[in-house]
Formats: C-alpha cells, structure tokens, sequence
C-alpha cells in the first residue's frame, strides 16, 4: 500500500459534469473521450498522477480487488518517467463544489436513505430514490459536544427523571434544576403532626453544622408525598411558617405518578389513610452535584455525624 495514494469522489458527478476536473475523469477512464452514455464507471482504479487508467475493477472482493491493485503497479513500473507526471504549471478548474462550505478542521456526517418498494422487491433498486442528509459543524462546535457528552448524567442520578414539579413560588421545576448543588432532601407532608416536623427539625440540626461558607453550594429540598392538599400555595404558607428561605429551601408538589417515581428512587415507603394522611419511612438523603445518592440517614433523631461529612465532601468534591 506504500505504493498507492488513496483517493475518492463522487463518480455520478464526475462522469456527468463538465468542468475541467470533470472531463479529465471522463477521458481518463473512457479511453481518451468525453463521456456521451449513461452508463456507470463506477469502481476502483488505478491511475497514474498523469491521467492514464493502469487497471480498474468494480468489485467488492478483496481478492480480486489485490489482483487488481497488483496489475496496475506492474504497469506503473513499466512507465517511462515523462509519461508518469502532468507538465509543470498543470491544474484542473472546477465548479464550486458544495463540500467547498465545510468547515475547516471541523467533522461531517451523513445519512444516506434509499427508498424501497414496500412489497419488498428489489428489482431496480440500484435506480430507487434516495435521500442524502449531511450536517457539518465547526472546530469548537465539535469540541462543545465532546465536552457534553463528558458532562453527561450518571445512570445513578435522579435528574433522569424528567417529571415536572412546582415549587412553593408556583414556578414549574424538574429535578434537573438543581444539577450543580449538593442536595438534602426529604419527603414530608405539611399536614404531617408527628413524624415531618421531627425530620425538619433532624434537617435545621445538619444545617446547623455546616459552615457559612459552604451554605451557598446547598439546597434543601422539602418534597411533599401529599399531591391532593399540598398545593404551591399550602407549601408557601408552610415555607413561611417555618421560615424556610426561598433562597435556599425548595418545596415541591407533583402528580401522583411523579410522587411515587421519586418516592421508589429514594426508597422511600408510605401508605395513605382514609383521612388522607400518610404513614411513610423517615428518611434524608444527600445527593451530590450530579443528583446521585451520596449518602443516607434513616430515622428520627438519628445522629447526623456522618450525614454532615457526606454532605462537606460533596460540597468540596470537583
């Protein structure tokens, strides 16, 4: 292969065109003539830099494909050297091609669509429509998307899940939204009497913990398993009941659908009465700043050491 120079083109445009770089094809590969039929000189070739065909094949074995290859290097060996080269000074003129708007050091893909009868039959499909779909971008756009894909979510993260929410300002949220920080959320309804006001408290005592400095990369994230009463505006009173700053603490309210999913992603258990109250697990959950769980504290009261380390090493965490 050290012998050859790989090239390609789009042989339908150079065997019908009329440019110079068009006509060249056609008299190197038509025995010194321009092209007049509509046949095909599709296929692999191997030309000398002057314009003379040396062999030639339309296959797609390999074996044949060599045998070919090693034809045409024989030839080329048997050359006199002036007949190898164009003269000096020697250029072709082209029409403005449409590769010519590519980017620079940039990446193209393309599609190709060929349609194909519905009954199945490939009788005539080498002439069957076909649909070409390309799209370019530049240096840097390629880069950007290399530098998402890098940024992608964690199969583990629960801003997968795409349910849509409203927080206690009635603004439409999703999980999502608070890619970025360290989050320490819990499930708890606001008509809650016993089990809800001891994890806020459970939730002031690790917040408490935390160093001021530290405090702005938190979000404390309160979502109610209560999708009939807890509506934004019962959660704002409760917010502001509690002196819960918006600033810093997010209360949610969804469907049923997205309060279960959420729910059975935090492994959190609970059951409604018939007064519409709720029996359910006691549990806070760290995550980190790509929404996976850092760490678990399960309980009332439960000692909050270990909690608050995870939260300060997600915190510092790059």
């Amino acid at each position: 292969m050290a012998s050859f120079l790989p090239a390609a083109d789009e042989v339908w445009r150079l065997q019908r065109g009329g440019d110079e770089e068009c006509l060249f094809f056609q008299r190197a590969v038509n025995g010194g003539k321009v092209i007049t039929d509509n046949g095909t000189r599709q296929g692999i070739y191997v030309m000398s830099p002057s314009g003379q065909t040396l062999a030639r094949i339309n296959s797609l074995n390999a074996e044949k494909v060599l045998v070919m290859m090693k034809e045409g290097l024989a030839k080329w060996d048997a050359m006199p050297e002036q007949e190898r080269w164009l003269p000096d000074g020697f250029s072709l003129q082209g029409e403005e091609r449409w590769e010519s708007s590519l980017p620079k050091d940039g990446l193209r893909l393309e599609r190709i669509v060929r349609d194909i009868p519905k009954d199945g039959s490939l009788d005539g499909e080498r002439y069957a429509k076909s649909n070409v779909d390309s799209v370019w971008f530049s240096k840097d756009e390629v880069w950007s998307i290399l530098e998402a894909a890098d940024a992608a979510l964690p199969a583990t993260s629960l801003y997968q899940i795409e349910d849509q929410w409203t927080d206690q300002t009635n603004t439409a949220r999703t999980l999502g939204d608070f890619r970025g920080e360290v989050v320490i959320t819990a499930m708890v309804f606001t008509h809650c009497q016993y089990a809800c006001p001891l994890i806020l408290q459970d939730l002031r005592g690790i917040q408490a913990q935390i160093p001021k400095d530290k405090q702005s990369d938190i979000r404390w994230l309160l979502v109610s398993m209560d999708s009939d009463r807890d509506t934004p505006e019962v959660l704002a009173d409760y917010a502001a009941k509690n002196d819960l700053d918006p600033d810093s603490w997010t209360l949610l309210h969804g469907d049923d659908f997205a309060v279960r999913t959420i729910a059975a992603v935090l492994g959190v258990n609970y059951v409604k009465d018939s007064r519409g109250n709720f029996s359910h697990s006691n549990i806070i959950t760290v995550l980190n700043r790509d929404g996976s769980v850092a760490y678990k504290l399960e309980g009332l009261n439960a000692d909050s050491t270990a909690c608050v380390q995870a939260v300060l090493e997600a915190v510092n965490a790059e």
